[in-house]
């Protein structure tokens, strides 16, 4: 649950801060090399959505990490 959480909080700290990662970080450059100017934040913010969706899921319980 923990992880889950965690995953949810950093996609959200990201959320509201993609113009700087896009611009200040190697990871947002890169995207902006590849995706170009104008889809490197739409590309950013279905990958931020899908994280704070798999995070929920994780949090919730649906998506089980693998048990020894």
């Amino acid at each position: 649950m923990a992880m889950g959480i965690g995953i949810i909080i950093f996609c959200l700290m990201i959320f509201f801060k993609r113009s700087w990662f896009l611009e200040h970080t190697k990871k947002g450059q890169g995207l902006v090399r590849w995706f170009g100017p104008d889809n490197a934040p739409r590309f950013l913010f279905l990958l931020l959505v899908g994280g704070i969706a798999f995070g929920a899921l994780l949090a919730s319980g649906t998506i089980r990490p693998i048990q020894w």
